[in-house]
């Protein structure tokens, strides 16, 4: 039911912006009525209020910084502000959720890094000791081959040998040794340096995809909060595309009703003149029985349709009620609001079963509106 031929206010009668604001939107996406500490704590924390009918059946959203977007009745975006995305959704969101996303991949591999750092520091402090291990020993060989050298000739007269061609070739034989020795060193000490070599390599291809894997990961984690955002923004404009059908079944309803409404005034007034065989074959019934009419009110439904058929079987209207806290909310909605946003505010509470058509009524009632 909606409520019209009301003047629209002029904005100074309006003691805040929160009058004609339906809810305010969280960075999370949570929706937060009005007139709440929880409001004012979404608001002030940079989220975004959504104003229900612009004027043209739309609305209109004042974003965190100060820019509006504006949203007409073909439930587009408008150019009010920056900001703003199709079907109503703010993009800020997502680029929040990016940047976030972002750091936390980059935090993830700097910290990588730094263990691929560590683990080769860590590798490469054994290069110093391997070196004065392999000096070690290469100065214990040649200090060897000198004490050979220098007891040899007492070696060779003690036994009976000391010629010199024997001595020559005995110290040849000490240094093919030490050459030997050296050269097995030299090979133990490279073969460790090239182990060190390995061992950095394989640290930093494991490391590198740990990152790799780590920015994968997130990548995963982004394009599925874009796919669930992309299914946010499908549901969001089939709800829209379902309240623009409701809407428009509403109004061809209520035309209807204004026509059975007519009708009925019209077969009530032939009799009271006394010209009721006048009307015929022709002549008001509802399409309702009094069964039926009298199941609708009980739950809570009303419609002229349902008034107008239980006043044909009872001869009086129905007698509606409805809770003083509903009662209160409406005529403060009433006092608040143009009539745009009050029927916009009514249907969202119907939509959502907060509301009955029989409340409503009962209370256009009360105020001698129908």
């Amino acid at each position: 039911m909606v409520v019209q031929g009301r003047s629209t206010k002029s904005s100074s009668s309006k003691s805040s912006s929160s009058k004609n604001t339906s809810y305010a939107v969280s960075k999370s996406g949570m929706k937060v009525a009005p007139g709440s500490s929880a409001y004012d704590r979404v608001v002030s924390q940079g989220g975004a209020k959504v104003t229900l009918d612009n004027g043209d059946g739309g609305y209109v959203r004042k974003n965190s910084d100060g820019s509006t977007t504006s949203y007409n009745s073909s439930y587009g975006s408008g150019s009010g502000g920056s900001g703003g995305g199709s079907y109503g959704y703010d993009y800020d969101f997502m680029d929040e959720y990016k940047r976030a996303l972002g750091a936390a991949q980059d935090s993830a591999a700097e910290a990588y890094r730094k263990q691929i750092e560590a683990g080769v520091n860590q590798i490469n402090a054994q290069r110093d000791p391997l070196k004065q291990q392999y000096n070690d020993a290469a100065q214990q060989e040649y200090i060897a081959n000198m004490q050979s050298k220098k007891s040899l000739p007492d070696q060779l007269a003690a036994q009976g040998l000391g010629t010199d061609g024997l001595a020559e070739s005995s110290n040849i034989a000490l240094d093919t040794q030490y050459g030997n020795n050296l050269n097995n060193l030299t090979r133990d000490y490279n073969n460790s340096l090239t182990s060190l070599d390995s061992d950095i390599s394989q640290l930093q291809a494991t490391g590198d995809m740990q990152i790799a894997q780590n920015a994968s990961q997130y990548q995963q984690q982004l394009a599925a909060a874009i796919l669930a955002q992309q299914q946010q923004q499908a549901q969001f404009a089939q709800q829209m595309q379902l309240a623009k059908y409701n809407n428009e079944q509403a109004r061809q309803m209520a035309e209807y009703n204004n026509s059975l409404a007519m009708q009925r005034d019209a077969a009530q007034a032939a009799l009271s003149a006394g010209a009721k065989s006048s009307l015929g074959s022709s002549s008001y019934k509802p399409n309702l029985t009094y069964s039926q009419a009298q199941s609708a009110i009980n739950n809570g439904d009303y419609s002229d349709e349902i008034a107008n058929a239980y006043q044909y079987y009872t001869g009086t209207r129905p007698s509606l009620t409805i809770s003083p806290d509903t009662a209160d909310q409406l005529s403060r909605w009433w006092s608040a609001n143009d009539s745009g946003t009050f029927n916009s505010l009514v249907q969202r509470e119907l939509s959502a079963g907060r509301l009955t058509q029989a409340e409503l009524a009962a209370w256009l009632q009360s105020r001698g509106m129908s």
